[in-house]
């Protein structure tokens, strides 16, 4: 979310109407992350938590780890976008 606020920094409005479509990818890819982290076992991959399991897998480990590898690689353009907006600011 450090990237939306940096996108709606000072008066929490995006710079023109056009920036909007920033806006709601960085919040539609978190939301991602979040479902991802919550129904699969994706969260629990940290060395401190080596074979725990999510009580609530909805979505297989394989799929959840190809879609957070998606979202994050998608985020590089995504806070490229927002510090723009921020210079154009």
């Amino acid at each position: 979310m450090f990237a939306l606020a940096v996108l709606l920094f000072p008066d929490g409005r995006p710079p023109s109407p056009r920036w909007r479509v920033v806006a709601w990818l960085i919040a539609a890819g978190e939301a991602l992350l979040i479902l991802m982290a919550a129904t699969s076992s994706a969260a629990l991959r940290a060395p401190s938590s080596a074979g725990r399991v999510s009580p609530v897998r909805l979505v297989p480990d394989g799929v959840a780890d190809h879609v957070i590898g998606v979202v994050q690689t998608a985020f590089i353009p995504l806070c490229l976008a927002a510090a723009a907006g921020l210079a154009v600011r």
